[in-house]
């Protein structure tokens, strides 16, 4: 019977196990992050109510940390999600982080959960991920938000 090892780890030690591993995250295009948010999401208002956030993200092929805030006012919001959340978030992608994003989100007692992707992925580039956290608040919805890079780096002005 023969062994089949796609990735060749027995053929490597572990010191190079993981330095291919690390190699492989860094250049698949994985980025992290927070968000905290606002959401007041429900059928009695106009456009559905909406979402109000900030979202720290590092992008860990460039090393590079850029705050973003986020809003639902020009997309809308269909569903019934009423909370605050503290989320970390984790994507797949490449290109920008800013313009329009999609996304489901859930509250459940003081679980937040979401899944996203950017709205516009042409020519190979867009982001898709998940995030979970802390949430205390209700309900379900699906999101239409808009990123744009903060104007205030809060975060990096407090030497973060």
């Amino acid at each position: 019977m023969n062994f089949v090892d796609p990735w060749g780890l027995c053929e490597k030690g572990q010191k190079e196990y993981w330095a291919d591993f690390w190699s492989w995250i860094e250049e698949s295009g994985l980025a992290s992050g927070f968000t905290f948010n606002g959401s007041w999401v429900n059928p009695l208002t106009s456009r559905g109510g909406g979402v109000l956030g900030f979202n720290r993200v590092t992008f860990w092929e460039t090393n590079q940390t850029i705050d973003y805030d986020y809003n639902s006012f020009d997309r809308g919001a269909i569903g019934l999600d009423i909370g605050v959340a503290m989320e970390s978030v984790w994507a797949f992608g490449s290109g920008n982080w800013e313009g329009n994003f999609d996304s489901l989100n859930a509250n459940i007692a003081l679980i937040a959960v979401s899944i996203f992707r950017s709205s516009d992925q042409t020519d190979g580039n867009g982001w898709s991920g998940i995030s979970f956290g802390i949430g205390p608040g209700i309900g379900g919805a699906i999101e239409g938000t808009t990123y744009r890079r903060s104007p205030i780096q809060p975060m990096r002005d407090l030497g973060y």
